[in-house]
């Protein structure tokens, strides 16, 4: 069964899925905020004491150093989905210390999908110029 859910910005309709495993969202994550997570970027040079990307590549070796972030540019095809989605793009990274590049292939890949596209950052100054992207939206 699913509920439905509109974006306060733009009206568009969103379906909540329900029915999954206890204590997990049907997509896989359990994160409340998101629909979907798809991390094209792996890693952070930034050290963050208690940082849960770096605890996670610890865990499961996603990537040799962690400090060096690596552009994964398959986990683009996970922004193709059907339906309007919420996608947290970097649960493993932080936007703010990426490559222009990556930036720009990622960015390229979000214009062709229909999804709102979630990132956090501690380098809110390095993509602050992005506002010209208008679908992008920043802030402190």
């Amino acid at each position: 069964m699913a509920s439905k859910l509109l974006c306060g910005k733009c009206g568009t309709e969103y379906r909540k899925r329900t029915g999954a495993k206890k204590g997990m969202k049907p997509n896989g994550n359990n994160i409340g905020w998101c629909d979907k997570t798809a991390n094209p970027v792996i890693g952070c040079p930034n050290g963050c004491e208690y940082c849960y990307a770096r605890g996670m590549n610890n865990r499961f070796h996603y990537i040799k150093d962690f400090s060096k972030p690596e552009f994964r540019p398959n986990a683009l095809k996970e922004f193709r989905t059907k339906e309007p989605m919420i996608i947290f793009i970097d649960s493993m990274s932080d936007i703010g210390y990426w490559k222009l590049d990556w930036l720009y292939e990622t960015w390229q890949a979000m214009v062709k999908n229909q999804h709102n596209y979630l990132a956090l950052t501690k380098n809110y100054e390095a993509i602050n110029g992005l506002q010209r992207w208008d679908s992008i939206v920043t802030g402190k």
